[in-house]
C-alpha cells in the first residue's frame, strides 16, 4: 500500500485486514478527517510517513499484543516518528473477550531488553506498570511520561535502578516488589537514594509466606 489512499478527504476510519504486513510510504497521508485506524497483528513494516506528517487520528486499534506493539516500534525498520500514536490520543488492544479495550495497564515483558521512551508512545494514561521477571536493569528516564501511573510492579530479578525520575510519577501510590527484603536493600541505586520509587510512593508491598501481596509494616 503506497500513496494509494492519500487524499481521500472524507475518510474517517480505516481497517487493515489481518494478513497485511506493510504500510507503504505516505499511504494514508493527507486524510484530514481520519479519526480511527485498525491495524492487524501481522503488521511488520511502516514505510516513510505511512500516516503522513499531520493528521487528525484520535484512536488506534491494534490486533496484536502489547509486547508485539512495542517490538514493532523497536524494530530498525520502523522509526518511531512513523508511529500513529505520535498524533493519536487513545490506544486499544483486544481483551480476553476479544473486545476492544483502551490500554490502562502496561506489561513490559522480559523479551524487551532495551526499554526506550520512544517505543512507548501511546501509553500516556497508564494506571499500572508491570515489569516482568527477567528484567535486571531499569532506566527510570523511560518512565517519565507516565504521570498518571498509580501502581508499579517490580520483579525479583531487578538489581539496578538508574536515574532519579520516579519523581515524574506524580500519582504513584503503590510499589509491589517480588523479591526479598534483603534483595531490595542490596538494590544498586546508581545515582542516589532518589532513584528509589519508595521516596515518592505511599505504600510498599512484598509477598507473604502464602504468596499474597502484603504491605510492609516492619523491617527484619
Amino acid at each position: 500500500i503506497e500513496y494509494r489512499f492519500s487524499g481521500f478527504m472524507n475518510v474517517e476510519s480505516i481497517t487493515l485486514a489481518e494478513g497485511i504486513t506493510s504500510i507503504g510510504a505516505y499511504a494514508f497521508a493527507n486524510l484530514p478527517k481520519l479519526n480511527s485506524i485498525y491495524l492487524p497483528s501481522t503488521l511488520t513494516t511502516i514505510e516513510e510517513y505511512g500516516f503522513g506528517t499531520e493528521n487528525s487520528i484520535e484512536n488506534v486499534y491494534y490486533g496484536g499484543t502489547c509486547e508485539e506493539w512495542i517490538l514493532l516500534w523497536s524494530s530498525q525498520n520502523n522509526p518511531t516518528y512513523y508511529n500513529p500514536m505520535l498524533y493519536a490520543d487513545n490506544l486499544y488492544f483486544k481483551n480476553e473477550s476479544e473486545e476492544w479495550e483502551k490500554v490502562s495497564t502496561l506489561i513490559i515483558p522480559s523479551s524487551i531488553t532495551d526499554i526506550s521512551d520512544e517505543y512507548l508512545y501511546g501509553f500516556n494514561d497508564i494506571d499500572t506498570i508491570i515489569i516482568e521477571e527477567g528484567i535486571e536493569r531499569l532506566n527510570c528516564s523511560d518512565l517519565t511520561k507516565f504521570v498518571h501511573t498509580k501502581n508499579i510492579y517490580l520483579p525479583a530479578t531487578l538489581n539496578y535502578i538508574d536515574y532519579d525520575n520516579f519523581n515524574k510519577l506524580e500519582k504513584l501510590e503503590n510499589v509491589y516488589y517480588s523479591g526479598t527484603m534483603n534483595e531490595w536493600l542490596n538494590m544498586d541505586l546508581a545515582s542516589s537514594i532518589d532513584c528509589s520509587p519508595l521516596i515518592y510512593a505511599d505504600n510498599f508491598y512484598m509477598k507473604d509466606e502464602n504468596g499474597e501481596w502484603e504491605i510492609v509494616t516492619q523491617i527484619v
